[in-house]
């Protein structure tokens, strides 16, 4: 290797560089003003059929009516647990079932209550934080 070859790599990135701070003074000198309001169309939804109401509003009121509905299940399958025990008769093995049947429902129904409060505290925040109240 000579001397020369460090300087012209030298000199090559140089280069490179003043083109790249070129080309980004550029780009952002030219940008376009920010648009902080901008018509997402939702004055449009109507005209086509479709609800005006707010997405996340909407989204909120699904993950509440899923939850509410697994809750609903878990109280079933509670109810089958414990029709599962009352008829045993007696059978050890058809006990147990029961049992377990009736404990893992107990354990998913309390998952489903600390999740719909999460899912209530989560949904609350977004529409809060997203929404022009505090004027």
């Amino acid at each position: 290797m000579t001397e020369e070859e460090p300087d012209n790599r030298e000199r090559r990135n140089r280069k490179i560089l003043a083109v790249t701070t070129a080309g980004v003074f550029v780009f952002l000198s030219t940008a376009g003003p920010a648009l902080a309001q901008v018509d997402l169309g939702m004055g449009y939804a109507g005209a086509i059929g479709l609800p005006d109401a707010d997405i996340r509003k909407v989204v909120g009121s699904v993950i509440r009516a899923l939850l509410g509905f697994i809750g609903f299940m878990l109280v079933i399958q509670m109810m089958i647990g414990g029709f599962k025990y009352m008829i045993s008769g007696g059978d050890e093995e058809a006990r147990e079932g029961a049992v377990a049947s009736i404990k893992n429902a107990v354990i998913g129904f309390f998952l489903i209550m600390a999740s719909t409060s999460i899912a209530r505290f989560v949904v609350d925040a977004i529409i809060d934080a997203t929404t022009d109240s505090y004027i």
